[in-house]
C-alpha cells in the first residue's frame, strides 16, 4: 500500500491530516495575469496555486474560476484586480480556515457548495471601501468608478463601511457605497442579478476556456531555432496568455512548438488561437487534441 492511500485511511478513520490553505486557478478566459509579491508578472494558467501576497488581473472579455481548498468558489470578471491578503490553515487557526481577500476592482462572486457549507471558516472579502465577513454563503460583489457594492444571493454575511456595521441575511439584500460618500442597504431583483451582473463573473464554453484537464491545444507556431520560440513565449506570457513550448522530432529535424493548453474544446483552442493572434500578427494557427 502506498503513503497516499494509507493517508486516505488514517483521515476516514479520524487521524488528523494537515490540511494546506491554498487557492487554485480552476478555469479561466484569457487574458489574465498575475503579479507575486516580488513583483515578477505571468500569465495565468489552470492550475496554479496563488500565495499570500500574489495579485491577480484579468484583461478584456477575461473570466478567471479559483477553488478554494476549504470548498468555496471565486469568480472574478473582465479587468479585475484581485489580491491574495492572507491565507490561514485549519490546523494553524483551532480548525477553522480563514483567508483575507481583497477585490480592488471588477466584479466577483463568492460560493460555498452546500456539500460544503457546514466548514468552519472565516473569509473577509474587502470591495474597495466595503467588508463583507463570510461564513459560508453565496455573493456577488463589484467594484468601479461609481459604487463598492456586495450583494447576497444565499447565507449570511456581516457588511463594514466607514462605521456603519450590518449583518444581511436576506436574499438579493444588497449594500452600496458610492463615490459620493453615501452609502445604504437596499433589495434588487433577482431578474437584475441573474440575467446582468451574474453574467459579468460566469465562464463561457467555447471562447477561449482553459481548465484543468483540459485536452485541446492551440499550436501558434513552429521554429527550428529556440530562441524564436522562446521569444514568442515572452510575448505571448506578457499579454496575458500562458503558452508552452515542446521540442518535437521530426524527419527534417527538430522543432519547437509554442501552444496554448488545457484548453477545454476544440471550439476553446480556436477563440484563444485566434485571440494570440490578435495580441501577435503573423502566427498560424493548427488546434489539436492532446
Amino acid at each position: 500500500m502506498n503513503w497516499q492511500k494509507l493517508a486516505g485511511i488514517m483521515c476516514v478513520l479520524g487521524v488528523t491530516c494537515a490540511q494546506a490553505a491554498e487557492i487554485v486557478v480552476n478555469r479561466l478566459q484569457m487574458p489574465a495575469w498575475v503579479v507575486h509579491a516580488n513583483g515578477v508578472r505571468q500569465a495565468l494558467a489552470p492550475n496554479m496555486s496563488l500565495k499570500v501576497g500574489d495579485t491577480l488581473q484579468t484583461g478584456q472579455g477575461a473570466r478567471v474560476e479559483l477553488a478554494l481548498s476549504e470548498g468555496s468558489i471565486i469568480k472574478l470578471g473582465a479587468l479585475a484586480t484581485f489580491r491574495v491578503t492572507s491565507l490561514i490553515a485549519p490546523e494553524d487557526n483551532k480548525g477553522v480556515f480563514a483567508s483575507a481577500l481583497d477585490v480592488i476592482k471588477g466584479a466577483f462572486r463568492f460560493t460555498t457548495g452546500s456539500s460544503q457549507k457546514s466548514v468552519p471558516r472565516a473569509i473577509d472579502i474587502k470591495i474597495s471601501s466595503v467588508t463583507a465577513g463570510i461564513r459560508g454563503t453565496d455573493l456577488w460583489g463589484k467594484s468601479d468608478e461609481q459604487k463598492d457594492l456586495v450583494c447576497l444571493l444565499e447565507g449570511k454575511i456581516s457588511v463594514a463601511h466607514a462605521d456603519q456595521h450590518l449583518d444581511m441575511d436576506k436574499p438579493l439584500q444588497y449594500f452600496v457605497a458610492k463615490r459620493d460618500g453615501t452609502a445604504m442597504p437596499g433589495f434588487e431583483t433577482e431578474d437584475e442579478v441573474m440575467n446582468k451582473w451574474a453574467p459579468q463573473t460566469e465562464v463561457s464554453a467555447g471562447h477561449g476556456l482553459a481548465s484543468i484537464g483540459g485536452k485541446w491545444r492551440a499550436i501558434l507556431a513552429a521554429y527550428k531555432h529556440r530562441p524564436m520560440a522562446d521569444s514568442l513565449v515572452r510575448k505571448l506570457d506578457e499579454a496575458g496568455f500562458a503558452a508552452s513550448l515542446v521540442q518535437r522530432h521530426q524527419p527534417g529535424g527538430r522543432v519547437f512548438e509554442v501552444a496554448l493548453n488545457g484548453l477545454a474544446e476544440e471550439a476553446d483552442a480556436r477563440y484563444a488561437g485566434q485571440q494570440a493572434r490578435e495580441v501577435v500578427p503573423g502566427l498560424t494557427l493548427k488546434v489539436s487534441p492532446k
